[in-house]
């Protein structure tokens, strides 16, 4: 790893360190962070689906149960935080605070991927979901290489990010 790739990860590092792993809102002066598991406001109606369909409804992709075990995936929380990770990594993002967003993250990888065809985009989450795994403590060696493809054509397709088929 270069020093330039050094620096790059410890800044992406201070700000997971001050900012956290998991989303989170600022309101009224206060910051209201939403752990794995939990949701916006109806743990019912926010629960993900068990599959999801592909862009040409040809066949649904599941999140691997190991996977979901591994990154604590239940909820759409679960997803934002999958996303904001991503875009913290591939977009250098660290701050300011008030811009950790959800619709800040998905607009900065949308423009990221704009003139990309969609495997690659994927191929590029698929690593930052690795990396997004040793700061949030997952045990990669529970985990298969296509997981990790599976899921990041899931977040691509359910986000909208990057359905270029070919560029």
């Amino acid at each position: 790893m270069s020093e330039a790739q050094k620096e790059y990860l410890a800044k992406i590092k201070k700000y997971f360190d001050e900012a956290g792993v998991d989303v989170f809102m600022l309101m009224s002066g206060m910051k209201l962070v939403f752990e794995a598991g939990s949701a916006y406001e109806d743990l019912k109606k926010e629960k993900l689906p068990k599959k999801f369909p592909t862009q040409n409804n040809k066949f649904q992709l599941e999140i691997p149960k190991n996977f979901r075990k591994e990154y604590k995936i239940s909820h759409k929380v679960d997803f934002d935080r999958l996303i904001r990770g991503i875009s913290i990594l591939l977009t250098g993002f660290t701050g300011p605070i008030q811009d950790d967003t959800i619709k800040n993250h998905h607009r900065r990888l949308f423009e990221r991927y704009l003139a990309w065809s969609a495997y690659d985009a994927e191929l590029d989450m698929e690593n930052a979901l690795k990396f997004f795994g040793d700061f949030y403590g997952v045990n990669h060696d529970k985990l298969k290489p296509e997981d990790y493809a599976y899921v990041a054509q899931i977040l691509n397709e359910y986000y909208k990010i990057c359905l270029n088929p070919m560029v």
